[in-house]
């Protein structure tokens, strides 16, 4: 009996340490978080490197970016289509100024009326030139800016030469961040198993009897 009360404390001791070593993480950028939901949508690398191309123009990236015109948001929604966005948000769980929410309603857009865009999307390279097309057919296609020709060229070189380099290899990066995070949370139920051990056998005092009576 004396060696299992020995167990069990060393168990609530080693727990405790193991969960205050548990490192925390800085939030991402919005860029990241963009970049991240793209993927999980099915969108490549290059297809993500072009809808981020043109957000930069849009908004810079800010959820919460309006214009004199009344667009809002990463894409700069206007008229119906924001008031849309707020709809969708609000009917999902989604707060309108919200990433995630955006995200979410731009490619419930893609989904639908603009159907036509998500197969170009998917259909672009995953290299360089894939990012400029995606760049350029989502500007052409999507946000439809004056001269658009011109802008989609440009926004098609955005994608290409800044986003590309930095993205290429980051939805690898980020599959493997979900299988360390579904290996971590593994770990975190064992350790909860253990504590939760611990717990019952101090409720019945075989750990508080041990150390009362090693002091």
């Amino acid at each position: 009996m004396r060696k299992l009360k020995i167990l069990f404390s060393m168990a609530l001791v080693l727990a405790t340490m193991v969960l205050c070593m548990v490192p925390s993480f800085a939030a991402t950028s919005n860029k990241d978080k963009v970049y991240t939901a793209l993927v999980k949508e099915g969108l490549s690398s290059a297809a993500a490197c072009g809808v981020m191309a043109n957000i930069e123009k849009e908004s810079n990236f800010n959820p919460s970016a309006g214009s004199t015109s009344g667009a809002y948001g990463l894409c700069q929604w206007t008229g119906a289509r924001r008031s849309n966005l707020f709809s969708f948000c609000k009917n999902n769980g989604y707060s309108s100024n919200s990433v995630e929410g955006q995200v979410a309603f731009l490619m419930h857009e893609l989904r639908g009326a603009y159907s036509g865009v998500l197969n170009s999307l998917k259909s672009v390279a995953n290299s360089a030139d894939g990012a400029y097309n995606a760049g350029y057919r989502f500007c052409y296609d999507f946000e439809r800016p004056a001269n658009k020709g011109s802008r989609s060229s440009q926004r098609g070189s955005v994608a290409r030469s800044s986003y590309w380099p930095t993205y290429k290899t980051r939805d690898e990066e980020i599959k493997k961040a979900e299988e360390e995070a579904k290996k971590k949370a593994e770990e975190e139920a064992k350790k909860q198993q253990v504590i939760d051990l611990v717990k019952v056998f101090d409720h019945y005092g075989i750990v508080t009897e041990f150390i009362t009576t090693t002091k």
